[in-house]
């Protein structure tokens, strides 16, 4: 029965152990941790990995040294909220909102890591394992496989799968789960939940969507960063879209990641919001239906809304954006100079004029604070 979910499902005790061997033999990764991540003791490390039975112990010595010189690299600090509100008898889904292809969920199992909680698993997708070694780091990091490049038919067929996995890890090995609210990084700055996963979510058990969503114990996690990762990647493209299909180039991805984990962020804030099932007790219409998806979809924006942190680069690129001085209560001259100094760097590229940079790049910053104003967004 539980052979099905094989070609999704990361690897178990055994198969990290041996693929804990197996990477740190491979000279490539061991090179990168040294050159990387300089919290981490490698000689250390390189004598005890042998005695490691666990991926959790992989994690407790390599991954959080790891984050752990990101943190003190590439960031001005990083403000970790909201452990607190988990029930940590409880397994969770963390649907949370996505801007960073590795970090935001890095950051998440960072915090649980300082407390001594279980590590959760992650949902990635196929597309950003484009070499053995990261196929391998992501299996012994408990990263389970969201095949992207299917047919519409093949597509229905994955989605029952990877439904019934999730449900089997929540309600039968009762372990946590981390997922992106939506496919791929939000670009523009909305955190938009995609109806399409939460739909998803009730095809283990179609016909009870109210008690399905309810046994996820979903629990909403706001990543906000000062200086969004890979912002002008995002801008270049949103600026392409507008006249034609966006299509990746090879290795776009691998270079995204390189780019969000290495560059500067300034401050990052996370936070662990509540568990909506207190929020899912008042909807009246529980049937499978448009209206009840969009209901469960506009209390996740809400509450991960309500949750993220305003820079002064949001409110810098909302004045600039709306010609106004609605928020210069929030910053100072010295920040907005420095920001539009910024932005003017940022949008040197080379297929894209820099005033179509400039505009997509306050939109990226300025638009959640737009959303408040419930402006029509560009």
């Amino acid at each position: 029965m539980l052979e099905r979910f094989d070609e999704i499902r990361h690897y178990n005790k055994e198969e990290s152990i041996e693929a804990i061997q197996k990477i740190f033999k491979d000279t490539v990764f061991v090179q990168s941790l040294s050159k990387f991540a300089p919290q981490i003791e490698v000689d250390k490390v390189l004598q005890e990995y042998p005695s490691y039975k666990t991926s959790y112990d992989f994690q407790l010595s390599v991954a959080k040294g790891f984050v752990q010189s990101i943190i003190d690299n590439s960031t001005a600090g990083v403000e970790l909220k909201g452990f607190e509100n988990l029930d940590i008898k409880e397994p969770h889904l963390f649907l949370a909102n996505h801007r960073d292809i590795v970090l935001d969920t890095a950051f998440l199992q960072y915090y649980f890591f300082i407390n001594l909680y279980p590590s959760s698993k992650i949902a990635i997708g196929d597309n950003l394992l484009s070499t053995e070694l990261l196929v391998e780091l992501g299996k012994i990091n408990k990263m389970i496989t969201v095949k992207r490049s299917l047919s519409i038919r093949e597509k229905l067929t994955q989605y029952r799968l990877f439904a019934d996995y999730l449900h089997h890890c929540i309600s039968v090995e009762k372990e946590s789960i981390w997922i992106a609210n939506r496919n791929g990084r939000t670009k523009n700055g909305l955190d938009a939940t995609q109806p399409g996963l939460i739909k998803m979510l009730t095809m283990s058990d179609p016909k009870h969507p109210f008690e399905t969503l309810k046994s996820f114990n979903i629990v909403p996690v706001t990543v906000s960063y000062e200086y969004e990762p890979c912002d002008n990647l995002k801008a270049r493209e949103l600026a392409i879209f507008e006249h034609q299909i966006y299509e990746k180039k090879p290795n776009e991805d691998f270079d995204s990641i390189v780019q969000g984990l290495f560059g500067y962020k300034g401050k990052v804030n996370l936070v662990i919001g509540n568990s909506i099932n207190d929020e899912l007790e008042m909807i009246q219409e529980r049937k499978d239906s448009k209206v009840f998806i969009d209901k469960i979809c506009k209390i996740v924006d809400s509450r991960l809304h309500a949750n993220y942190k305003m820079h002064h680069t949001n409110y810098i690129a909302y004045d600039l954006l709306e010609k106004c001085d609605k928020y210069a209560g929030f910053y100072n001259e010295k920040e907005k100079e420095d920001f539009i100094q910024y932005l003017n760097k940022q949008s040197i590229i080379k297929d894209v004029s820099p005033k179509k940079m400039i505009h997509y790049l306050l939109q990226i910053y300025a638009n959640p604070l737009r959303v408040d104003d419930k402006k029509k967004i560009l």
